[in-house]
């Protein structure tokens, strides 16, 4: 703020002493000894205006870093379209184009503009704009929600207001070199012609703000129109529900929890023996004999989309366009109230499972989804909510966690920075050749398993605590690569790594459920769980199928796949 005021005071004096009639020769040795720091100062910088045009620039990036609380790497993205914007008005204003002025202001209006909403964002919400809720929020809006708003918002609206307007006039008084060299003039075009050029890459072209808003239009549009499909689609299975005759036999107070991990390989989970203590709550857990782990299962897909929605639909990686009634539509037709708590934000589940529950939470508002360090921790509120809201009926809660998404090193809080130095693990690694970068990032992996064990063994304590019988299911969406058998770490399709998955059952010993332990150790597959998912629910159906019902003792292997039938797995 300082650094600011300094700046503006300097630039008014300048304003008030134009630069041809301040030579020094024109004072004389009294008046000069007289004039304060400030004046001196200012006496300089109209001396020196491309000095003058630095410090403005200067004031520029504190005031979008500082005023619009920019985090660090939008800012430097920020800062390079930026660069491309002053060459191309610099330029400008010294060029004989008829009416250089409108092009200029059009440019600083659009631009500003441009960074005033995105930084209007990050003030009021922390974060990215979101498409979705933008132009869903203007297209529903009316009257009385605006004067709501802008009454809600009256602080933020004024600091982002008061801030265009310093933007506006700091970048003007950049432009204030009437005449510029040869060689300043080559270095301008220089500028442009590269900066023109950076737009074949998408992260640069995209803070352009043409290029930007034509993408949120266009992304809208799509997920407009894919919501539009899938809705249709929705309600001709839901035709076919009849078909299913299905029927409840649980309690009328039972609470059943579908808990979806992401990302996470069970090979990196202590209680399927890895030699970090990645899972000490699970692994307590699981010399009870209320809780089933399942040592041999792949997911049915090696990314979320495709993997969920072969977990909660009739849809396999065998007969991947099969789209017959869901868990979902089965679970609300033999009346449990059904709730979707997540902290991940995907329009395409949206569409399909997420938009027919009864209760929706999305506890990660942000427009870059999982790239973003909401942490899981913001789901248990709505957890605790959902498991004691006092209603007379049965309750089906699927709960969507970020788990272990990289940026593994967002994904849990400071105090989970368990595994730092070297160990076992660390040691075998680097014996195998795995790189430094890649043992770090196993490291940053294993801190995030470790967070995700406490938030299960949360939930299970708060199911161990009430009346009514509970069961919880857990399960992850994919596996994950994390330098397992190679210098490398991210999703993996055509890597056993990538589909590798936990799946446990717990329940609370207050019902007479069995997970036919007979099935701990034969190979499974997750696109097939909605059978097992329907037992585990208590759902009777004639087109139940035992021999792909994990909970069945007529439970039969079958041939599992990597990717939609790629490569069979022996």
């Amino acid at each position: 703020m300082v650094i600011i005021l300094v700046g503006l005071d300097v630039f008014n004096c300048s304003h008030k002493t134009p630069v041809k009639s301040i030579s020094p020769n024109s004072f004389n040795h009294h008046k000069h000894n007289n004039l304060t720091h400030m004046q001196k100062s200012s006496l300089y910088l109209t001396q020196k205006p491309l000095l003058k045009g630095l410090l403005c620039f200067l004031l520029i990036l504190v005031t979008v870093k500082f005023g619009f609380q920019f985090p660090i790497n939008a800012w430097f993205k920020w800062i390079g379209f930026f660069i491309f914007i002053i060459a191309i008005l610099q330029l400008l204003h010294n060029s004989s184009i008829k009416y250089k002025k409108l092009y200029i202001w059009a440019i600083l209006t659009i631009f500003i503009a441009h960074t005033s909403v995105l930084g209007g964002f990050y003030v009021a919400y922390g974060d990215t704009l979101d498409e979705m809720i933008l132009f869903h929020a203007l297209s529903n809006t009316n009257a009385s929600e605006s004067s709501e708003f802008i009454s809600q918002n009256a602080i933020i609206l004024f600091q982002v207001v008061s801030l265009s307007a310093l933007l506006f006039w700091l970048t003007q008084r950049c432009l204030t070199i009437k005449s510029i060299s040869k060689q300043t003039r080559n270095t301008l075009w220089a500028v442009m012609v590269i900066t023109t050029l950076l737009h074949l890459n998408n992260t640069y072209r995209q803070q352009n703000p043409l290029f930007y808003w034509a993408k949120k239009v266009t992304n809208y549009q799509k997920q407009q129109q894919l919501l539009l499909q899938t809705s249709e689609t929705l309600s001709k299975v839901k035709k076919t529900l009849p078909e299913w005759n299905a029927s409840f036999d649980g309690r009328d107070n039972q609470i059943v929890i579908l808990v979806f991990g992401e990302s996470l390989n069970k090979s990196n989970m202590q209680i399927y023996g890895y030699k970090r203590e990645t899972t000490p709550k699970l692994e307590a857990l699981s010399h009870e004999d209320n809780m089933c782990v399942f040592t041999d299962v792949l997911s049915g897909a090696a990314s979320t989309q495709p993997a969920i929605e072969r977990i909660l639909s009739t849809k396999t990686i065998t007969n991947p366009n099969i789209r017959e009634a869901d868990v979902m539509m089965l679970a609300k037709s033999v009346g449990y109230k059904t709730y979707w708590i997540t902290n991940q934000k995907d329009y395409y589940l949206y569409a399909n499972f997420v938009s027919q529950a009864d209760y929706v939470k999305q506890t990660n508002l942000s427009a870059t989804g999982r790239s973003n360090s909401s942490l899981d921790e913001n789901l248990l509120d709505p957890i605790e909510f959902a498991i004691h809201e006092q209603i007379k009926q049965p309750k089906f809660i699927v709960i969507h966690m970020i788990g272990q998404h990289p940026h593994y090193q967002l994904r849990y809080p400071e105090i989970f920075e368990t595994f730092l130095g070297n160990d076992e693990v660390d040691t075998e690694l680097e014996r195998n050749g795995i790189f430094f970068w890649n043992r770090t990032q196993r490291k940053y992996y294993d801190n995030s398993i470790r967070y995700t064990d406490h938030l299960i063994g949360s939930m299970i304590e708060q199911l161990k605590n009430i009346p009514q019988p509970a069961r919880l299911l857990f399960v992850s969406d994919h596996g994950q690569e994390v330098a397992h058998t190679k210098n490398y770490t991210g999703h993996a399709p055509n890597l056993v790594s990538g589909y590798q998955v936990p799946l446990l059952a717990w329940h609370n010993n207050k019902d007479h459920f069995n997970c036919s332990c007979s099935n701990l150790n034969k190979p499974d597959q997750t696109d097939i769980l909605d059978w097992g998912l329907l037992t585990f629910l208590n759902i009777n159906t004639p087109q139940k199928s035992p021999s792909n019902d994990i909970f069945n003792p007529k439970f039969q292997p079958r041939q599992r796949w990597l990717g939609n039938q790629k490569k069979p797995i022996e």
